[in-house]
């Protein structure tokens, strides 16, 4: 596995590295301009010693003197070498004969030969003038101190060698004690600022790049998520300056992130329609076959059911051989009965022949509160309505709806069975209360409705268009909606009942009690005039049943 770092890691080992080499390349120069100084101060007291040595050896003339002479000079400097440090040196004559040696390294000469001066390979040459000349012994950029010492080669004569030579070590161990207090000095102060440099350069590090592309990182990944909502905020947040390329990043991801919030809800948008266009067309297959079926179930079933109707009603009436007579009480309920059975199917029939061929009749004003308590009062009498309490809420002074009457009639009577149905066995606690009211233009948002292809659907006449006509002043986002709400107390619908409670030929009923197309044909008759019918349900609790059409306003 390939190991990586993250930009914090590579960016704060990038700030600690030159702080370090910085740092460290100004102590190594302060060390060293210390160290310069030392040596350059020690060539200046060596210069004055040698100055010193030889006005000594002026007071004295070196014509007509005494080896004597010499030796007594050359003790009297010696002295003068030692009250300022120096312990090891060598005196020479012109001749280059050794006067007086304390310490002074030199190279042994061979028998009768003069005596060499010490050379070495490590010497440094630092200075050289007026017959001076000053060499470091060791020392040097690397060597981690400024040397042992300076050997100090110098004339006792500013001009000549007539009074010989002076040769002297000046120890450099003072010089190497300062350097090491200025070493651990320059590495204290090293470290405290590289600890200061490096926590103010990961604060602002982390402040002005890691922070804010973290917050970029954790916005794209709520926007992979789901959430394309989700911005930057480059303007309003303090560690997302705009002004930098942060903030250029930030503000280029927010218009990255609305394009892409944009196409998605396209393609969700597509996809929707997509999804609805494939069920409408597999609805229309089925309703295409259904009313094929349905036409021809209604066409074979009519017939034989009208003529069966007639003999019934004969028979009622006495029959064909009994002169009239009114047949028994038994029969007669028979009769009845079967008169019954017959009027149900050929209500099934009916239903079958509305959804093959609807009814063309045109859509007109309707006052939905009247025409609620006109049918709540025909169903009074219903069977299933014996033990149901009806409560009405209506609210006065609403705008009427356009629809067809006979058809509004039907969706109010399917809605009311069902739930006077859903309640059945319940007794006293049975109930059903019927709400209507208003809602505002904003209160639902439907797609607006085509009035004219719809009076020309239902009507087909140019009076139907006229009438449409007076629908369409009123804009159908400024329209508001009239709803008619049918809550009763039964038993709820399960989910997944509910998922199919649309659908044609279901049914929760006992077979024989319902056809399962009342709630798909009360759908399809408020979608076509531009309404929508909504439900909730809690188990236990009861179901809640919706209706919302547009208001008509001349």
């Amino acid at each position: 596995m390939k190991f990586t770092l993250g930009i914090r890691s590579q960016l704060g080992a990038g700030i600690i590295l030159t702080t370090l080499a910085g740092i460290g390349l100004i102590g190594l120069l302060s060390v060293k301009i210390v160290e310069m100084r030392s040596v350059n101060w020690k060539i200046s007291e060596a210069e004055n010693t040698v100055r010193f040595v030889r006005f000594i050896f002026a007071r004295f003339p070196a014509a007509g003197q005494t080896k004597e002479d010499a030796l007594r000079k050359a003790a009297l400097a010696a002295e003068a070498l030692k009250q300022a440090g120096i312990n090891a040196f060598r005196f020479t004559d012109a001749s280059g004969r050794e006067l007086l040696n304390e310490g002074f390294s030199v190279k042994k000469a061979e028998p009768f030969q003069r005596v060499q001066p010490f050379q070495t390979d490590a010497a440094e040459q630092l200075f050289f003038s007026q017959g001076v000349k000053i060499r470091r012994i060791g020392g040097g950029w690397f060597s981690g101190g400024a040397g042992e010492a300076l050997r100090v080669t110098a004339s006792l004569d500013t001009f000549s060698q007539k009074n010989g030579n002076v040769d002297f070590d000046v120890p450099l161990a003072d010089v190497n004690q300062d350097l090491a207090l200025v070493k651990r000095f320059v590495i204290a102060y090293a470290l405290l600022d590289s600890v200061i440099i490096i926590a103010i350069g990961f604060y602002f590090l982390s402040k002005a790049i890691i922070n804010p592309i973290k917050k970029l990182d954790d916005a794209a990944t709520r926007i992979a998520g789901g959430a394309l909502g989700e911005r930057v905020e480059p303007f309003q947040r303090a560690d997302v300056a705009v002004e930098n390329e942060v903030g250029s990043l930030a503000a280029s991801f927010n218009r990255m992130a609305g394009r892409v919030e944009t196409e998605i809800k396209r393609l969700e948008r597509a996809n929707l329609d997509l999804v609805n266009a494939e069920d409408e067309l597999l609805r229309s297959r089925t309703l295409a076959a259904m009313g094929s079926l349905s036409a021809g179930i209604a066409h074979e079933i009519g017939n034989p059911l009208g003529a069966l109707r007639g003999y019934l009603d004969i028979l009622e009436k006495g029959g064909a051989d009994k002169d009239g007579a009114e047949p028994p009480q038994g029969e007669r309920d028979i009769i009845r009965r079967m008169i019954t059975e017959a009027g149900r199917i050929d209500s099934i029939v009916r239903e079958f022949l509305e959804l093959a061929r609807p009814s063309a009749k045109a859509a007109a004003a309707v006052d939905v509160n009247a025409l609620l308590n006109d049918t709540v009062a025909g169903l009074e009498m219903h069977k299933a309505f014996k033990a149901v309490k009806v409560d009405m809420i209506l609210q006065g002074g609403m705008p009427p709806v356009f629809i067809d009457e006979g058809k509004l009639r039907q969706v109010f009577i399917n809605l009311l069975l069902n739930a006077a149905q859903a309640m059945s066995g319940m007794g006293s606690s049975a109930g059903i209360t019927v709400e209507t009211g208003v809602e505002p233009p904003q209160g639902v948002q439907k797609e607006p409705v085509d009035s004219a292809r719809l009076q020309r659907r239902i009507t087909d006449t140019p009076s139907g268009r006229e009438a449409d006509g007076a629908f369409a002043r009123v804009e159908p986002s400024q329209r508001e909606f009239v709803f008619i709400r049918f809550t009763d107390h039964g038993p709820g619908i399960s989910e997944g009942d509910a998922e199919k409670i649309f659908n044609p030929f279901f049914t929760t009923k006992d077979v024989g009690k319902g056809t399962g197309l009342g709630l798909f044909v009360s759908q399809g008759i408020i979608k076509t005039y531009g309404g929508e019918i909504t439900f909730k349900t809690a188990m236990g609790e009861g179901t809640v049943f919706t209706v919302r059409l547009p208001s008509w306003s001349a």
